[in-house]
């Protein structure tokens, strides 16, 4: 049977040729010969929400999140060409952003959640058959039931880079969102979709390695201090900047006398310093950060790590249109594969290349398949690119 999930149809509506690269070609497809370690820090935080999910406690999830991470360390060079003392010098940094926001989401949001919802299950791969010989798989983050009316949520997980509510909108037309509300109406609601309520989507901030450092600017491990002259003990931060407490919309107009933001300044003291030399290390700095200790006082950072909009409900009819396209774009996409396979017809006539997704803000962001394409590259003899495991390959290596 042939099987689409998430990144395979995601991948085909990019482009078809970079469909088949990624997936069908050479049987397997191919892929860049290094992941990516922003993607990597988000596969770990994954790994440590299942077991916060399953039960377990921090310190476990932790662990198990950081053994995630150094997975992928040793399976990919996922630094590339950086530095090696920089390169370091980033883990170091994503290992306690890993740790940070597990913490902060361990004490922020799981108990709301559980308060309101009861577990069910989580990242429980599963098949539903579309045809006799077409299949969809999903993996949902989780699956959560309603303790108010017994109904069932899809609870689905990313990391991002920075705080924005902008890309809750797109999360209606979002493939995983869609394939994972069929696999949870399947598993859990006898295939009713109206026993699915809706997807409660769940962004976590675990921000970027910063443009001229080897510095990961975010709250749960960098902070400023700066000694009290007095009692001979430190006063902290975890911003730089903040929002003014005394601003009045309607006082004066000058930033001076009635500024929006304050700061912090060097010249009173204040340093910069990483949470994990915190007394206590990071774990007493996140719980002194969220119990408000720091300044700002007046602004919750976790209001700023932990966005979890209003869940949101598809409805029937948009869920049933996505099966049937689906259910007609892949019969015609595995037909051409194997009419290509047969010699019937050229790669260019199966897969035509779309050339809008090349290219996006300057040669930096070029698509990964770009040498092959564009190039010339040979995908596999070249040494930039490797074939493409899949995720039960990928399992069965690390055991």
């Amino acid at each position: 049977m042939n099987i689409i999930y998430k990144t395979l149809i995601d991948a085909f509506g990019k482009c078809n040729m970079y469909g088949y690269l990624k997936y069908f070609h050479e049987g397997k497809g191919v892929e860049l010969d290094r992941k990516t370690f922003e993607l990597s820090v988000g596969s770990a935080v994954h790994v440590g929400c299942d077991a916060l999910w399953q039960g377990k406690d921090i310190e476990d999830a932790v662990c198990l999140a950081h053994e995630e991470y150094a997975h992928d360390l040793a399976e990919s060079d996922m630094f590339g060409d950086v530095e090696a003392t920089a390169a370091k010098e980033i883990q170091s940094y994503q290992l306690d952003v890993i740790e940070a926001i597990l913490r902060i989401w361990a004490k922020r949001r799981l108990p709301i959640l559980l308060k309101e919802f009861e577990f069910v299950q989580s990242e429980t791969k599963t098949v539903v058959r579309m045809t006799d010989d077409l299949g969809m798989l999903a993996k949902p983050d989780a699956i959560l039931k309603s303790r108010f009316d017994g109904r069932y949520v899809n609870w689905s997980l990313k990391t991002a880079k920075k705080y924005s509510l902008d890309k809750h909108p797109s999360a209606l037309i979002d493939t995983g969102g869609l394939t994972e509300a069929i696999i949870a109406a399947n598993a859990v609601g006898g295939n009713d979709l109206k026993k699915i309520s809706g997807t409660a989507m769940e962004y976590l901030v675990v921000g970027e390695v910063a443009d001229k450092e080897n510095v990961i600017f975010h709250p749960g491990v960098i902070g400023w201090r700066k000694l009290n002259e007095n009692n001979g003990q430190y006063e902290y931060a975890w911003r730089w900047t903040f929002e003014n407490p005394d601003y009045d919309p309607f006082g004066p107009k000058s930033t001076y006398h009635n500024p929006k933001s304050r700061s912090l300044s060097a010249k009173e003291g204040w340093q910069r310093f990483r949470a994990r030399d915190y007394p206590g290390g990071i774990k007493a700095w996140v719980e002194d950060l969220m119990e408000g200790k720091f300044t700002p006082t007046h602004q919750d950072p976790g209001v700023e790590l932990v966005i979890a909009p209003t869940a949101y409900h598809r409805t029937e009819m948009a869920v049933t249109r996505f099966w049937k396209t689906m259910l007609y774009k892949f019969s015609r996409i595995f037909a051409m594969r194997q009419a290509l396979n047969e010699g019937m017809v050229s790669i260019e006539e199966a897969f035509p290349m779309e050339n809008t997704s090349c290219l996006r803000y300057g040669k930096e962001y070029r698509c990964e398949m770009w040498q092959i394409c564009h190039e010339g590259t040979d995908p596999l003899g070249s040494g930039k690119y490797k074939r493409r495991l899949s995720s039960a390959e990928r399992e069965a290596m690390r055991k």
